[in-house]
């Protein structure tokens, strides 16, 4: 009984450090309203204007094959470990955007390539403060 607990606890271990569990999976109904209105104007989707059910201070894009541990080294200040194991470093299908709250990833949604984001809002990677 004391190995089976002990095993558990190993594993447990190993999974959250290797930072598995609490990986944030992208949000489908974002996903959809940010594709409808883009649909429905063919203008650059500004983000502040919509309603994502969500609360966020700014968002980032990351491109196709990004690292979100190499951007997380950019902006120190922001807490991305979240992303971490995030499919966008193996895809070239979509872009990511990444939406940001007290400097903490709260929330993910994957886009086609061919939609358009406005700039309001957006987290500048080379921001230093």
């Amino acid at each position: 009984m004391k190995t089976k607990i002990l095993v558990t606890l190993i594993i447990l271990t190993f999974c959250i450090s290797c930072g598995y569990l609490f990986q944030l999976k992208p949000n489908k109904k974002i996903t959809h309203r940010i594709e409808y209105s883009f649909q429905q104007t063919k203008q650059p989707v500004d983000l502040t204007t919509l309603d994502l059910g969500i609360q966020w201070d700014k968002f980032l894009i990351l491109q196709p094959y990004s690292q979100p541990k190499d951007i997380a080294k950019k902006l120190p200040q922001l807490d991305l470990q979240n992303i971490y194991q995030s499919d966008i470093m193996y895809s070239d299908n979509h872009f990511e955007l990444v939406f940001i709250k007290n400097n903490k990833s709260i929330a993910t949604c994957n886009l086609s390539r061919n939609i358009k984001i406005s700039p309001k809002g957006q987290l500048n990677l080379f921001e230093t403060n």
